[in-house]
């Protein structure tokens, strides 16, 4: 059959004028679901323009031509309407062809469900990718480049993603060009570690994602409470206000510059006297309401017979030390409690302000006291076991080698960054040595000590 009966089927392959194969009738009718929700009003019976549809057709003819060169009639007729012009069409269109669009009424990129481009994933924008034909003819083009594992297609925002082994993705990028497809690739964020004080316990976490919340353009919150550290991967211009959000919740968040600010994350300071001093109040009112509640005498002296304009001095000792002990260990509750209430966030940092505040108000003040000087305490030994934990792995990962002998193409032996380390390689490993990341020993034989 001549090239002249021929046409390019939605599935990327040729057929007889006028036939659609099944797999092209299935992209035929997801491109009409398409069309349906982007409103479009396709007419075949209008005049259009035919720059996008005989780019297309130029392509393939000349991938066919490379073949045979039988047809030059074709071949010129497909550069004499490659220009960009307009006529008017009055015959039927029984073949699929692809529509020309308003490529300037594309979607927002999602930041947030497009994930991260890396080594073996590349995201391209695409302007004129806008409905299953050209989807049918990337697959078509990409199909022979070897490493390419899969592709994915967002047709509504034009964002092709190709997951690969290739060493370099510019084998990917001139084969878009050569289908006139011009690959942008899209930057798909920033990453930005914080260093943050008041960070130990998942309540913070959850505040802390609250607040991050209401900022549009971040793409990924990775929390290390051990190390109280986050890392914030985000849309390129919003390091400022992501800065100054982690600024407003008063957790000493800090920008990480490089390693060396890594090592040096400190622990917040335990205030261990303000504590024990709010602990002696709170003891000190509980005897006075036990004094005024058991009529105690010491050393003979009614104490609860004194008042001061009507009012027991014991009763108000009990108070004015209740509220000195909750002044001392509390504030830091009551800040925290506030953070949380201000962020639409309960936590149990704001129910523990809301149950001292109440006992306070119904007349309860040695109780009030000794509630918050207890919890306060508690929270600091927690957060102390937590340091003593992250101490220990930090140690045990000083442990570990930085460094590597890796087997190169050539056949030599070069020393290199464990993270640099590609995967399948041949690693050395000599007597004496620390084995520097996991593998299968492939040679040689000896003994591993496996104690830290």
């Amino acid at each position: 059959m001549s090239e002249a009966t021929m046409t390019l089927c939605p599935c990327g392959q040729s057929h007889p004028l006028g036939y659609i194969c099944e797999v092209g009738r299935a992209i035929l009718a997801r491109r009409k679901a398409e069309e349906a929700a982007h409103d479009h009003d396709h007419d075949h019976d209008h005049d259009h323009c035919h720059d996008h549809v005989h780019d297309h057709a130029h392509d393939h003819v000349l991938e066919r031509s490379a073949v045979s060169e039988q047809e030059p009639a074709a071949h010129e007729h497909a550069h004499e309407h490659c220009h960009d012009h307009v006529h008017e069409h009055d015959h039927a269109h029984d073949h699929c062809h692809c529509h020309d669009h308003d490529h300037g009424a594309m979607q927002d990129i999602d930041y947030a469900a497009l994930g991260q481009a890396s080594d073996t994933r590349a995201i391209y924008r695409i302007v004129n990718m806008d409905c299953p034909m050209e989807e049918a003819l990337i697959r078509k083009k990409l199909a022979g480049i070897k490493g390419i594992t899969s592709l994915e297609f967002n047709l509504m925002q034009r964002v092709l993603t190709v997951n690969h082994t290739l060493p370099d993705t510019r084998v990917i990028e001139d084969a878009l060009k050569s289908i006139d497809m011009t690959p942008e690739p899209v930057a798909t964020g920033e990453t930005s570690t914080f260093s943050i004080a008041g960070m130990d316990c998942p309540e913070e976490e959850r505040l802390i994602r609250a607040k991050l919340a209401t900022i549009s353009g971040i793409q990924g919150l990775d929390f290390n409470l051990m190390t109280r550290v986050l890392t914030v991967t985000y849309r390129p211009g919003l390091l400022p206000d992501i800065s100054q959000a982690l600024a407003s919740l008063n957790m000493g968040a800090r920008l990480m510059q490089d390693k060396a600010d890594k090592d040096e994350v400190e622990a917040p300071k335990i205030p261990w006297k303000k504590l024990a001093c709010a602990g002696v109040l709170a003891a000190f009112s509980e005897a006075f309401h036990l004094m005024e509640t058991w009529q105690a005498k010491p050393f003979g002296v009614d104490v609860a017979a004194i008042t001061v304009q009507g009012f027991s001095v014991l009763d108000i000792l009990a108070l004015v030390f209740s509220v000195i002990a909750i002044a001392l260990a509390g504030l830091t509750t009551y800040r925290k409690g506030w953070l949380a209430v201000s962020n639409f966030n309960l936590n149990m940092n704001a129910l523990m302000s809301v149950a001292v505040t109440g006992a306070v108000l119904i007349g309860q003040f040695p109780e009030a006291a000794m509630v918050m000087v207890l919890f306060t305490p508690s929270e600091a030994i927690e957060a102390k076991s937590l340091d003593r934990a992250r101490n220990a792995i930090k140690e045990l990962l000083a442990l570990a080698p930085e460094k590597a002998t890796v087997r190169q193409p050539d056949g030599s032996w070069q020393t290199m960054d464990i993270r640099e380390v590609p995967l399948k390689s041949i690693m050395r490993v000599r007597p004496g040595e620390k084995v520097a990341l996991d593998g299968v020993v492939t040679s040689g034989h000896s003994t591993v000590n496996q104690a830290p």
